[in-house]
């Protein structure tokens, strides 16, 4: 490996470490949080005993995995299994205990997807998707299942579905870990997802947030299997998951970016160019089948041309406040006639909005997207399950922000989220000067990277960071240097 890619690597791992550490101690010593209006005061000190209690649990795992490594490693396939097991069945009991109605955009396309299964078009929804084509693929995607299971039992199988890619992402990260780490290592961060408790929420939420997750993880172990294994079926496997991802939430682009950042460190041109080509074609091909079906869907080509929100409107959209959605931006993106016209004019307010921060404005600006966006160990589940409660349970009453124990849940979560944070910043130092080469653990930090360069530039949210959360637990799945001499990686 040549200097100038360990010092790509080197620099790549600081700045990772400065941005993410840099995110936990704010959010450590933060006065107050502000999630969807709902301001209450937050105590540092109750902070760090939360964070000082992750530490003790995780801690006591590694202890565990460093005494009995035999033991473990030799039941690696046993202890696998009932994490699967015990992570489908929590997740289908609070899925089924937060059961909500879906309100706004889980509404169209909850409501967008049982039409189709059941009419083959979209009804009175179709005025969403002219304006949100975004959401065709996964609107289709779910309207084959409910085809299968029943317009009658769609809650169900919406909620099953959901447990199901939780758990195929538990298997997917298990995978990766062992890849990269070795069992023991995979072990614990299969640990680490069964303690990310927001994502059990989750699996009652009629949205595309868990829907994309296996995919975004599957592309990046079916292309660490391709690396070490170089079975050009592993590569199109990959570039297919990420195609359909896209399909269901675009952010699952930024995995292919950071797959060819991966590949162009590893100086090899031939392998660079399949690897580009590959995924041009498999991300092409799934463009041309959702293209196919949103101008089956949405046959008014007029329409389907004017109607639709810019991709100028997201990025004006976080150039405000602390860059989350704002019904203000919506109203004037959709106020123009023509997509031409709403283009040119979402531009002149981005442009005002820029010149109006100056550096330092745009730099606070990125501060406070960071605070709301990465902060927020809850992932906003709140507003999604505050839409309307099929009955009351129990969990109510604390992942809610008008709930007693609100506060009690923000601590429990966020104090998991800064740990995380911590540990893989801490991970990150070690490489930068030990073991500063693109391996796998590089590659999951490139995503989750390019996820927050993705939302300092787009409209965001908290919950935009479900479907990458396992790639960032890989981060930090390679553990404590006091433990770990010289971790185990891919031999590329």
């Amino acid at each position: 490996m040549s200097k100038l890619t360990t010092a790509l690597c080197r620099i790549f791992y600081i700045i990772f470490a400065c941005v993410f550490a840099g995110i936990a101690i704010a959010a450590l010593f933060a006065a107050q949080k502000n999630p969807e209006e709902y301001i209450f005061a937050i105590r540092p000190s109750r902070t760090v005993i939360f964070c000082v209690l992750w530490a003790v649990i995780f801690g006591a795992v590694i202890f565990a995995l460093e005494k009995f490594t035999a033991f473990f490693e030799k039941r690696f396939a046993v202890i696998t299994a009932v994490f699967t097991a015990l992570y489908f069945a929590v997740a289908l009991f609070v899925g089924f205990q937060l059961m909500v109605v879906p309100l706004y955009d889980a509404e169209a396309l909850f409501e967008g997807a049982k039409q189709i299964a059941a009419s083959r078009n979209l009804g009175a929804y179709d005025g969403y998707y002219y304006i949100r084509p975004n959401n065709i693929g996964a609107a289709v995607l779910l309207s084959a299942l409910f085809k299968l299971f029943g317009t009658q039992n769609a809650h169900v199988a919406f909620i099953i579905l959901n447990c199901i890619c939780l758990v195929l992402s538990l298997l997917l990260l298990t995978l990766a870990a062992k890849l990269a780490f070795g069992k023991k290592r995979a072990i614990f961060a299969a640990v680490l997802m069964l303690f990310c408790l927001p994502l059990y929420g989750y699996a009652a939420i009629f949205y595309t947030d868990i829907l994309a997750m296996p995919f975004a993880l599957g592309a990046v172990v079916l292309y660490l299997q391709y690396s070490k294994s170089k079975k050009l079926w592993q590569l199109i496997a990959s570039a297919l998951c990420v195609g359909f991802g896209m399909n269901i939430k675009f952010t699952v682009v930024i995995v292919a970016i950071a797959i060819v950042i991966h590949a162009v460190l590893q100086k090899n041109t031939r392998q660079l160019l399949c690897i580009v080509l590959i995924f041009l074609l498999g991300i092409g091909a799934c463009q041309l089948v959702n293209k196919a079906q949103t101008t089956w869907l949405l046959p008014d080509s007029e329409r389907r041309q004017n109607d639709k929100l810019p991709y100028t409107h997201w990025p004006m959209m976080g150039l405000a406040g602390d860059g989350r959605w704002n019904n203000a931006d919506e109203v004037f993106s959709a106020s123009f006639n023509t997509y031409k016209e709403s283009v040119a004019a979402d531009k002149e307010v981005i442009s005002k909005r820029l010149s109006d921060y100056g550096i330092s404005g745009v730099a606070a600006l990125l501060g406070r997207k960071s605070m709301y966006t990465f902060a927020d160990g809850t992932f906003n589940l709140a507003s999604m399950a505050d839409d309307g409660a099929v009955k009351q349970s129990f969990l109510h009453n604390y992942v809610l922000y008008t709930s007693p124990q609100f506060v009690l849940w923000f601590y429990i979560t966020t104090a998991y989220l800064i740990v995380i944070y911590l540990a893989s910043a801490a991970f990150d130092v070690r490489d930068a000067f030990k073991n500063a080469k693109p391996d796998a653990a590089f590659l999951a930090r490139m995503c989750f990277f390019g996820l927050w360069c993705f939302l300092m530039m787009w409209e965001s949210n908290s919950r935009y960071l479900v479907h990458f959360m396992p790639l960032l637990l890989l981060c930090s799945a390679g553990y404590s240097p006091l433990f770990v001499k010289k971790p185990h990686t891919l031999p590329f």
